[in-house]
């Protein structure tokens, strides 16, 4: 990994939380420990955060109020595997010509892969899902309008009228943290 790309992972998890530590770091960017070490010194230096015993804190807390999460290029590493069996098996239940609904995220995104000789209405809220299948299928591929959330690679939209109201289709996609007592985490 880059650099450039490990300091705004690192950047981006000092956000999320008061004290991020050098492991977390460590398993963000499968990065050594003292790669990780030297870029908390390096970013200490210009000032973009605070060096603290055994981690790296923000400076100041968020000046907005943004989405939480880790960026997508990070979570798309995280149990990759497991990720497509899941994306296999939701593949699976699609028929061709029936709209389906495709919300952002990672487990998500690797649906893209199986969908490629399918053809069917999609609708997703996520760019690089409305790119692979643009650039690598034959399915009609339509995007949500609103605020785009770069870290995430999603679109949201604060409006009721969006486009959203008008498609309709028997199945939505979306990914979660798990499964609890409660339903989705």
């Amino acid at each position: 990994m880059h650099e450039k790309e490990r300091h705004r992972i690192i950047l981006s998890a000092v956000q999320e939380k008061p004290v991020v530590t050098v492991q977390e770091m460590v398993d963000l960017t499968e990065s050594s420990e003292a790669t990780i070490r030297r870029d908390i010194a390096a970013l200490h230096v210009q000032k973009r955060l605070r060096r603290v015993r055994g981690g790296a804190e923000a400076l100041s807390p968020p000046q907005f109020i943004g989405l939480a999460g880790r960026p997508f290029s990070v979570n798309e590493t995280i149990n990759a595997s497991q990720k497509r069996a899941i994306a296999r098996e939701a593949v699976e239940l699609c028929k061709d010509g029936e709209p389906i609904i495709i919300n952002g995220g990672t487990t998500t995104f690797q649906m893209v892969h199986f969908l490629t000789g399918r053809r069917m209405p999609i609708f997703t809220n996520s760019f690089p899902i409305a790119e692979h299948l643009l650039r690598h299928s034959k399915n009609t591929v339509m995007l949500s309008g609103g605020t785009i959330y770069r870290e995430q690679n999603i679109i949201l939209s604060p409006f009721d009228n969006d486009v959203t109201r008008n498609f309709y289709a028997r199945r939505m996609f979306m990914g979660a943290q798990g499964l609890g007592p409660l339903g989705l985490m």
